[in-house]
């Protein structure tokens, strides 16, 4: 409960500053700006850096508000330290704010750990005067007595302060909303905050973050902040940031009141000077329209050597700092939405909110400081599904790609661009993943090598521009190893052969310039986007930009109903892990997500589980039950013992499946499912259901028997323009089967065209003219079983139809299986690729390994049903 009448307590004086400067109340510039520690260490290596709780496997509840908190028991105050580490409950110490003059009675914190009103808490001291005596010593009244019962007073190095407000924790990591009118405050009242840890046992830490406090500075010496523009004229409506944190806009005259700013502070300002309209609905927040970007004149040169200059603040109050805004320093906010498929958690959260921060970051550096993410809407549990511009799938094994090149800026007819993002970034590379895929959807690049000639690349072999190195280039190629984008600079050349330059013709840099330059004739909107050729050098690497101009988050991710979160399935045959096992999550709602398949020990992390979902896995179901002393009861009859958190299965040797495949037809009719059996016949007629997305309710669809095909057939209805989502339920030998699917589609515009199947394992890159515009394209598993004596199955097999065939055309199309991280270790020899042709399994001859890209690629001139499999 909240402590607003307290009896005295120790004074704790301290040597304090009775000017106030900005007080970092979020703690988001990573420093204690604005906060005097004093006795004792507790809050020395403050504030923590990311969210350190989750990361040494305490409370997966725990969340932050931005990049950093004070966590007393950690100590992780940057990226230089393990993340994880700790200091442990044994320091002790206190912080203490700048007074501040307040201007309303409400406080709010976020807050947390241990629960001792005594010596783990945070509160709110007000300044003792003559004027306020009445209000905090006799004002405040006994209820019962009328006696009063005047507020704690503390003493300071600057005098005296009443205590109006402490709170504290309740044994637990994660943080509360904290929110309290304080009695007898009135605007006007000089204050500070402080926050504790005096206790070195059991729970002797304390947890706070974002603080909630009306105030301004106490003293008269605030400064002032003069903003021109490059000719010296007063520039009104900039930005203007003091060691990364916002401190208001320019007037008229170009002028900001900024508070105090000291000597050697870092002042940064910029001015919006064009707002970029998008095609996609949802992208509306903090505009009168759907926007996609915002460009920015700054006051930030980046050098050649990598160095991004702020200006450094004089500290006189007396006379105004000077800041310049220089069209010649441009920097581009976009606007992004991310949906996550599941119902994640906040430890989930946390880890992908932190990975588009770091994305943000890299982008930054890519783009020699040009290009940031301004503005990330994301979502949970498929919020904002159709019209996000990243899509974050639970299924593991998912490859990430983007569906069409430049999908950001054209709406490719019926048929949305859109990046798939797997789950976790372990194996994938993280942030410069999500970076190399926006190349392609937002920038309009292609990829900086070949599938078939796998050694292409433009990367220098020594010296600053090698793999590794500050000045590598390109991220088009291998995004872990070359953080920088190439361009037709003479010290490192774009290499003209990699599929970038076969397509368009160009470096990267040139087809960036050329998409994002300042439009003709607009004086308003002129600005100058430098390349490596026009700067005339390859930028290293940057500084971190201002705080202020990290990503702004807007987020709806609370989780619903009886929520348990990851739950581990084990799915063993006999006594041997189950490996390859497709595993499905079909929730209360109607929704399947796809997981991916069982690893080398027969195990898959559901994501986004809650009590009486169903969990699917080859046909077979169990259902997620409510706990019963720790244990789940066993309801499938397949012998299943469930833990907490875990589902233990075994399957029956070589028990019968479902198959669905896709195909369309080149009469141009509508894509069509193939339902068969792996052995034995389908009693009936199996019932399907088709979904458009995640989001979607399922529609039944009609089956009925082929017997040319010996399998079951029904046409997806047409209002599933982009794809399905397909649940085929059947009975083989009289055991019920439940089985799902994906498919994609997608419509030719005559041009080059990656066609992906969903989970982005295979893909096949179809040269310019080859499918002509308007040729319909679906893309999915394939019902067509793989002998044993083919070899064992590394992916697909997957099917790749079109309404017609491909023409023939002087550059081949090229078919390339995208290897997990599990597939890359697999003996490069033995690989094979086959295609289904006649009734058989034919093997397609020249197949190329790509180790460092992790592809299998081969020359084909047809699509059709193709697996990779391995002797």
């Amino acid at each position: 409960m909240l402590r607003s009448l307290a009896l005295l307590f120790g004074t704790g004086v301290g040597l304090l500053p009775t000017v106030a400067f900005a007080v970092d109340w979020n703690f988001e510039t990573g420093r204690l700006d604005g906060w005097t520690q004093s006795g004792g260490t507790a809050f020395a290596n403050q504030p923590t850096q990311g969210n350190n709780i989750v990361a040494r496997g305490r409370d997966a509840r725990f969340a932050i508000q931005g990049n950093y908190f004070i966590g007393t028991f950690e100590n992780h105050p940057n990226h230089r330290t393990a993340a994880g580490s700790v200091q442990g409950d044994a320091p002790t110490g206190m912080i203490t704010s700048d007074i501040v003059t307040l201007t309303t009675n409400r406080f709010t914190c976020l807050l947390g750990g241990g629960q001792n009103f005594d010596q783990e808490y945070i509160a709110v001291l007000v300044k003792a005067t003559p004027e306020n005596r009445q209000r905090f010593e006799v004002d405040p009244r006994d209820p019962d007595s009328g006696r009063s019962i005047p507020f704690p007073r503390v003493r300071l190095s600057d005098g005296e302060y009443y205590e109006v407000l402490r709170e504290t924790g309740r044994n637990e990591e994660a943080m509360r909303r904290v929110s309290m009118t304080m009695s007898y405050v009135r605007s006007g009242d000089q204050a500070r905050v402080r926050i504790a840890d005096l206790s070195s046992g059991a729970w002797g830490h304390i947890n706070v973050d974002d603080i909630g406090l009306s105030a301004s500075a106490t003293s008269s010496l605030a400064s002032r902040i003069h903003v021109t523009d490059e000719t010296g004229a007063n520039l009104p409506g900039a930005e203007v940031f003091v060691n990364g944190t916002l401190r208001g806009t320019s007037d008229a005259t170009g002028m900001v009141s900024a508070g105090i700013v000291r000597a050697g502070d870092r002042i940064a300002a910029r001015k919006r000077i064009l707002e970029e309209r998008t095609y996609r609905n949802g992208h509306g927040a903090g505009s009168t329209q759907n926007w996609k970007y915002r460009v920015y004149a700054t006051s930030i040169p980046i050098g050649n050597d990598g160095s991004a200059t702020q200006v450094s603040a004089h500290g006189d109050s007396a006379r105004p700092e000077e800041v310049r805004v220089s069209r010649d320093n441009v920097l581009f906010g976009l606007n992004i939405n991310v949906s996550v498929e599941w119902d994640a958690t906040p430890a989930e959260v946390n880890q992908i909110r932190q990975d588009l921060n770091d994305t943000a970051a890299y982008f930054y550096n890519a783009t020699d400081g040009q290009f940031t993410f301004e503005q990330i809407d994301l979502r949970t549990d498929a919020r904002g599904w159709d019209n996000a511009d990243f899509r974050v799938h639970a299924d593991r094994d998912l490859r990430p790609h983007a569906d069409i090149p430049f999908g950001w800026w054209d709406p490719h007819g019926a048929i949305p661009g859109l990046i798939h993002m797997t789950r976790t970034t372990m194996g994938w590379g993280g942030p410069p993943v999500y970076t190399h895929e926006f190349g392609h959807y937002g920038l309009g690049l292609f990829d900086e090598y070949l599938d078939m000639v796998p050694l292409l690349k433009c990367t220098g072999t020594g010296g600053p521009f090698a793999a590794g190195q500050p000045q590598a280039s390109c991220m088009m190629w291998r995004q872990w190893e070359a953080g920088k984008i190439c361009s037709n600079h003479a010290s490192n050349p774009h290499i003209a052969a990699t599929l970038q330059g076969l397509l368009r013709g160009t470096d990267c840099w040139t087809s960036i310039h050329h998409a994002y330059k300042a439009p003709p004739n607009s004086f308003t909107a002129a600005y100058n986007l430098k390349t490596p050729v026009s700067r005339g050098a390859i930028v290293g690497t940057l500084p971190p930009m201002p705080f202020g101009w990290r990503p702004r988050f807007i987020e709806s991710t609370a989780t619903h109903g009886e929520y348990l979160g990851a739950i581990t399935l084990t799915v063993t045959e006999g006594t041997t892990p189950r490996q390859g096992v497709g595993v499905w999550l079909h929730t209360q709602e109607g929704r399947d997500l796809y997981q991916g398949a069982t690893d080398a020990a027969g195990q898959m992390v559901i994501l986004g589980c809650h009590n009486y979902d169903v969990v699917r896995f080859d046909g077979r179901e169990q259902q997620v039950s409510p706990f019963a002393g720790g244990l789940f009861a066993s309801i499938d009859g397949f012998g299943s013992l469930q833990q907490k958190n875990a589902i233990n299965v075994k399957l029956p040797a070589k028990a019968p499946r479902l198959l669905i495949g896709t195909s369309l037809w080149s009469d141009g009719a509508a894509p069509t499912l193939t339902v068969r059996a792996s052995s034995g016949k389908i009693d009936g007629v199996p019932s399907i259901l088709v979904a458009s997305d995640v989001t979607a309710k399922a529609q039944p669809v009609k089956a009925q028997y082929d017997e040319r095909l010996d399998a079951y057939t029904a046409m997806l209805p047409s209002n599933t323009p982009t794809g399905a989502i397909v649940t085929v339920s059947g009975k083989i030998g009289g055991e019920t089967l439940n089985v799902n699917s994906t498919v994609a589609f997608l419509v030719s515009e005559g041009e080059h065209l990656d066609l992906f199947t969903p989970d982005g394992g295979m893909v096949v890159r179809v040269p310019d003219g080859a499918l002509t515009k308007g040729v319909k394209v679906a893309a999915g598993h394939s019902s067509e079983m793989v002998p044993e004596s083919e070899g064992t199955v590394l992916a697909g097999p997957y099917s790749i139809t079109a309404s017609k065939p491909l023409t023939a055309q002087k550059v081949q199309a090229v078919l390339s299986f995208r290897l997990t991280p599990r597939q890359k270790a697999s003996n490069a020899k033995g690989f094979r690729v086959l295609r289904y042709e006649g009734g058989k399994w034919i093997e397609v001859p020249g197949a190329v390994h790509g180790a460092a890209m992790g592809t299998v690629a081969v020359y084909v001139d047809r699509l059709g049903s193709y697996v990779l499999t391995m002797r």
